[in-house]
């Protein structure tokens, strides 16, 4: 009996097994990290390495040899995973990367230095590190802490697996995979959901995007500005959605050829966004700083010169945006998220895609139409029930030639804001041929559409009594729903002229008939 009992399986380990193998392997590596479900249930965490063809050896044994090689270069033995010796030469480089050498082949193991035993060394590792890589601050944070004390292999695997989820380490994954010329779904979205907390800020509590942007956003752009401004705003520029995004009150308490270096270094982005955004900033200091003028010249043509190239541009992105909004609104726990931060999230994802991407000159007409294939029915499901909350943009304004001329409204708006005499010349005369292009394409009434960041509900709706002669016909209509009550109401804002007897001016009329005719 106890023989035949000894050969019976051990359930409860299955059982572990089979629950992990559900997990994705980013979840796994959380689960399994601090060695407590490995002890209990007999689980390997270290996984083999391989240096060469038929050359296999333990994890543990190559970083033990790091720890070791942090002094200088050393030759090492590694242990292969039968335990047999295998010779190499083991040696951590200036940037911190491990690096293990056999006969015929190099392996480079980046973070490498951080399991050495020096505080102070791991402390500059991760300084220089950081100054090179963005992560949202609590995971900044976090690594700080991890570091102050020698890391376990189990710790140091973590740290090494929160450093690669840095939007530069995306990017960079991201254009050896376009190198290929074979591109999928996951290709464009990222394996750790800590992702999406590096591109905008950790949600807490906000239920609006204005309360979003006065507490989580402002206090993350704070901290990042802190460590260094003129880098953070490569990462910043990724949420500058609308107007209200771009972090006016915070440049101008820098110095102004910080700023302006900012700005040349904006420039040079794909993104649309980043450009408008990058105009704005413009606006805002040519008046203390003629410098900005030229910068915003040199802005608008790099927007507006080539239309088939922002065209490009807007195509990329809404693609983009299409497969990052359907996986938000799917995988926990970002579907629990608001909505607002989810399609804020999507946007600098989006804009991250773009400008790592590139633009080429080549159309991509068939961009759109794939990811719709791919994603359609949970991006336009999630556009459905976001509507609840964030009802003034739809689903199909996304497509190309509404982003156009959304970007454009941008631009000339915030111009228009300015004294007429005070406007640059050459700032005037490049919109002026933009707008042409736009009415030529037929598109330039598009630019009044709200934007993807513009969705949330008024906060002050008004009343029946407000509507003026309107009162009586949508009191019908909301008495009696019907299709014919629906078009009369719709033709009668339609017709409402400029300078109407409202409260509201002539861009909330417009805005106020999109409302009723979308919801």
């Amino acid at each position: 009996m106890t023989a035949v009992m000894q050969k019976l399986p051990n359930l409860k380990r299955m059982k572990a097994l089979l629950a992990l193998d559900r997990l994705s392997a980013p979840v796994q590596s959380d689960v399994l990290s601090d060695g407590s479900l490995a002890l209990r249930y007999d689980i390997p965490i270290h996984r083999p390495v391989q240096l060469a063809e038929g050359v296999i050896v333990r994890q543990e044994s190559v970083l033990q040899a790091f720890r070791d090689a942090i002094p200088g270069q050393t030759s090492s033995e590694l242990l292969t995973s039968d335990g047999d010796k295998v010779s190499a030469t083991v040696s951590v480089e200036a940037d911190g990367a491990g690096v293990v050498e056999l006969e015929k082949s190099r392996v480079r193991f980046e973070y490498g230095g951080l399991i050495a035993e020096d505080s102070a060394y791991r402390r500059s590792l991760l300084e220089s590190y950081l100054s090179r890589n963005t992560l949202a601050t609590r995971h900044v944070n976090e690594l700080s802490q991890a570091i102050e004390l020698p890391l376990s292999n189990e710790k140091f695997l973590r740290t090494a697996t929160l450093m690669g989820t840095s939007l530069e380490k995306f990017s960079s994954r991201l254009q050896k995979k376009l190198k290929t010329g074979q591109v999928g779904e996951s290709d464009l979205l990222p394996m750790d959901l800590r992702h999406w907390d590096h591109l905008t800020a950790p949600w807490v509590s906000s239920t609006t995007l204005a309360e979003f942007i006065d507490k989580e956003l402002t206090d993350e752009r704070a901290l990042r500005l802190g460590r260094n401004a003129r880098y953070a705003m490569t990462s910043i520029s990724f949420t500058f959605a609308t107007h209200a995004l771009v972090p006016l009150d915070m440049l101008r308490k820098l110095e102004p050829d910080q700023v302006h270096g900012i700005v040349e270094d904006l420039i040079e982005a794909d993104d649309h966004l980043t450009l408008a955004g990058a105009f704005e900033i413009c606006v805002d200091w040519f008046g203390r700083d003629k410098r900005f003028e030229a910068l915003g010249e040199r802005l608008l043509d790099r927007l507006y010169g080539d239309l088939d190239r922002l065209q490009n541009a807007c195509t990329i992105f809404a693609a983009a945006f299409i497969v990052a909004l359907a996986r938000l609104a799917v995988q926990q726990p970002l579907q629990e998220k608001p909505a607002y931060w989810r399609r804020l999230a999507a946007v600098a994802q989006a804009s991250l895609v773009v400008r790592s991407a590139g633009v080429i000159e080549t159309e991509q007409d068939d961009l759109v139409p794939w990811a719709l294939r791919m994603c359609g029915k949970a991006y336009l499901a999630s556009a459905c029930l976001d509507a609840r909350t964030e009802p003034r943009w739809q689903a199909d304004w996304i497509m190309p030639n509404f982003l156009v001329a959304d970007v454009f409204g941008r631009s000339s708006g915030v111009v228009s804001s300015l004294p007429t005499e005070t406007v640059p010349p050459g700032w005037t005369s490049r919109l002026e041929t933009a707008r042409q292009k736009l009415r030529e394409k037929k598109i330039e009434t598009l630019m009044t559409f709200p934007s993807i960041a513009e969705s949330a509900r008024r906060d002050n709706r008004p009343a029946q009594g407000d509507l003026g002669p309107l009162a009586e016909h949508y009191q019908n209509f909301s008495s009696e729903l019907s299709v014919l009550g629906l078009s009369f109401a719709a033709d009668l804002l339609v017709r409402i002229p400029s300078g109407a007897d409202c409260e509201s001016d002539a861009a909330d009329a417009e805005d106020s008939q999109r409302a009723f005719r979308y919801g």
